[in-house]
């Protein structure tokens, strides 16, 4: 397992020009090559056959992470409906990484903007039931709703408070990247699951190669890239596993800072069966890819739209 861990680093960490092979089953099991996928935006559907295509789209909108890390524009509100299927193709590692970031900060984003605005809603409710006020039977549907939503009782709002949060980006990104080698993993192209989420016979699933005779789970499977996101913050905010990671992340909000990733990444140590290993490789991701600047990075007004291909 050592083994494998030191591998997996060494193809996250790899300068550009040099090229290698994710040896962990995880990140890389044996990719099969499709010819097309496809992006949908409302009712709007490109094809786009390859990863040229893909880069080509990003430019014409103006989509750099430069410019994104600078504050001088917007994450495009794009939603793919799968990754480029020759992603792994691309031989230049920090080449490979820009293209998976830039594919997957939308997501992150849109995912954290919905839980966003559940998480203000809900403050709003809490100080309207601390100062009195009436609450109408809308907002209480709603209120329940979201309780159940986040597996709490109606009575524990502090606990719901808690549970209703975002992820930063950076961490999210960075366990992305790990979880599916940078977009090259079967999991990640063939069932849209970027962050390896486990799962047994509640849910659809693609089962390893290697797994252990006897053992049942699978790597979850998503209609959607985006479904997968929803899906892990869902996981970091009502998994019992992830109770310390709740309480660092609101001990950060009462400081009134920023939801640092760094300090966050050692209440996860239940997340990978590497444990201390998989923090050590979270935290150098996220370092060494710069990934902290793309916390504040926000997504545009406008919903974008495209032509079908000629």
């Amino acid at each position: 397992m050592l083994a494998a861990i030191t591998a997996v680093l060494w193809a996250l960490l790899v300068p550009q020009g040099e090229s290698t092979h994710f040896a962990a089953e995880r990140l890389n099991d044996g990719v099969e090559t499709i010819e097309t996928t496809v992006i949908k935006k409302l009712d709007t559907v490109n094809l786009l056959p390859s990863i040229d295509k893909l880069d080509a789209m990003f430019a014409s909108i103006g989509y750099h992470l430069d410019d994104v890390r600078n504050g001088k524009s917007r994450v495009p509100r794009l939603t793919l409906a799968g990754l480029p299927p020759d992603i792994a193709n691309i031989s230049l590692p920090n080449q490979r990484k820009e293209m998976f970031l830039r594919y997957m900060l939308p997501l992150v984003l849109e995912a954290n903007h919905r839980v966003q605005r559940q998480r203000n809603r809900l403050l709003e409710l809490k100080l309207d039931l601390e100062n009195g006020a009436i609450v109408s039977l809308e907002s209480w549907k709603w209120f329940l709703d979201l309780a159940d939503e986040y597996q709490v009782g109606a009575e524990e709002i502090s606990e719901l408070v808690r549970r209703v949060d975002i992820s930063p980006p950076s961490l999210a990104l960075a366990q992305a990247a790990i979880e599916s080698g940078w977009g090259t993993s079967r999991f990640a192209l063939e069932g849209n699951s970027a962050f390896g989420q486990w799962t047994t016979e509640q849910y659809d699933g693609l089962v390893p190669l290697e797994r252990p005779i006897g053992h049942k789970y699978k790597i979850r499977s998503f209609e959607r890239p985006i479904d997968a996101v929803h899906s892990y913050i869902r996981n970091l905010n009502t998994h019992r596993a992830y109770s310390i990671f709740r309480r660092k992340r609101a001990a950060l909000r009462d400081l009134d800072g920023p939801l640092d990733s760094l300090k966050l990444v050692d209440t996860l140590e239940g997340y990978a069966e590497e444990g201390k290993t998989y923090l050590q490789l979270l935290k150098r991701v996220i370092l060494v890819n710069n990934l902290k600047t793309l916390d504040h990075a926000q997504l545009g007004d406008d919903i974008l739209s495209f032509g079908p291909d000629a």
